[in-house]
C-alpha cells in the first residue's frame, strides 16, 4: 500500500502524458482529414468551373472564330492545370485521380472543338458530348469522394453515443462492485 502511494505521483504525470498524447495524436487526424476535405472541395470547384466552360462551349449553336477556340481551350488548360495541381496535393493524402482519367477528361471536353470552326454540330452531336462531359465528370467527383470516405471513414454518432453509454454502463457496474468489495471486507471483519 505505501508503494502505491509512492506510485502515485508518476502515474499521474505518465496518465498525463498518454492522454495528451492521444489528443495530439487526434487533433492531428481531425486536422489531416479537413484539409483533405477542403483539397477535395476545390477539386470539385475546378471540376464544376471545367464543366461549364464545356456546356457553355458544345451547347451554343453557332459557329465559332479561331480566337474562341483559343480563348476555350486555354481556358480549359489552365482549369487542368489547377486541377493536376490540387490533385498532386491530395495524391500525397491517398485521394487521387490517376494520369489516364485526367487524359481521358481532357480529351473529352477538347475532342473535335475544331470541328465548330467549320459547322454547327446536330442535336444529337451536342446532347452526346454534353451527357459524355457530365457523366464522366461526376464520375470524376464520385470516385473522389470515394477515395475520401475510404481515408477517413465516418463513424455515425449513434454508434459513439452507444460506446459511451456501454462505457459508462460498465464502469458504473465494476465501480459499484469495486465499492462493495472495499464496504463488504470491514464489516466481515467486524462481526
Amino acid at each position: 500500500m505505501n508503494m502505491i502511494l509512492k506510485l502515485t505521483p508518476v502515474i499521474s504525470i505518465l496518465l498525463v502524458f498518454v492522454t495528451w498524447g492521444v489528443v495530439y495524436i487526434n487533433a492531428i487526424k481531425i486536422a489531416s482529414r479537413a484539409e483533405t476535405k477542403s483539397i477535395n472541395d476545390e477539386l470539385f470547384k475546378i471540376i464544376n468551373k471545367i464543366n461549364e466552360l464545356a456546356i457553355s462551349f458544345w451547347s451554343t449553336r453557332t459557329l465559332i472564330s479561331s480566337s474562341d477556340l483559343s480563348l476555350y481551350r486555354i481556358s480549359v488548360s489552365s482549369e487542368l492545370s489547377k486541377l493536376i495541381n490540387y490533385n498532386d496535393l491530395l495524391s500525397g493524402r491517398g485521394v487521387h485521380l490517376s494520369a489516364e482519367t485526367l487524359a481521358n477528361y481532357n480529351e473529352i471536353i477538347t475532342l473535335d472543338c475544331e470541328k465548330k470552326l467549320l459547322s454547327i454540330p446536330n442535336d444529337t452531336d451536342i446532347e452526346y458530348k454534353l451527357n459524355l462531359i457530365v457523366t464522366f465528370s461526376s464520375d470524376i467527383q464520385i470516385e473522389l469522394y470515394k477515395q475520401y470516405e475510404d481515408i477517413y471513414k465516418f463513424l455515425p454518432s449513434r454508434s459513439i453515443i452507444v460506446s459511451l453509454a456501454s462505457l459508462i454502463i460498465n464502469y458504473d457496474k465494476k465501480l459499484k462492485s469495486e465499492l462493495n468489495k472495499i464496504y463488504e471486507t470491514p464489516m466481515r471483519n467486524n462481526r
